[in-house]
């Protein structure tokens, strides 16, 4: 079995988009991702030959373009951390939901999937702490105590 491809901030980009288009709208063109990401169509054609080298996009010109198996798994995966991210920031830290947006978008390209998994499993704890009506800070130190 072959490791995932290193990809780049923008490739992540694509990717992440393309599965955010498809789930709306089954249909990807090049111009959809164009007017979603704000660039020119020469961009994201270019883009797309790089993905369909590695084997993670389906595309052929003037044809609807989709992700390959490998690709979605790989999208799934960067959607679910900028998700993560955005919820952390939004709901534990009290960012506004535009700053939580943006400050995940770039953090996502970031962060490795071991402090993701790690934040996931924080907000977790906390969820719980919370609905119980407990203080996660007390109810551990009794633990250790």
């Amino acid at each position: 079995m072959t490791a995932d491809p290193v990809l780049t901030t923008s490739m992540e980009d694509y990717l992440e988009t393309m599965l955010q288009l498809f789930q709306e709208k089954k249909g990807i063109r090049v111009s959809d991702i164009a007017a979603r990401m704000e660039v020119s169509k020469p961009s994201v054609t270019s883009a797309l030959q790089v993905l369909a080298k590695l084997e993670l996009v389906n595309h052929d010109p003037y044809e609807v373009i989709s992700l390959t198996e490998k690709g979605e798994c790989m999208a799934r995966g960067i959607l679910r951390r900028h998700e993560i991210l955005r919820r952390f920031l939004r709901d534990f830290l009290t960012l506004s939901e535009p700053d939580a947006e943006a400050t995940a978008c770039g953090m996502e390209h970031a962060v490795s999937a071991e402090v993701v998994e790690k934040l996931a499993a924080l907000m977790a704890a906390m969820s719980n702490c919370r609905a119980a009506k407990t203080s996660c800070l007390s109810s551990n130190r009794r633990q250790r105590g």
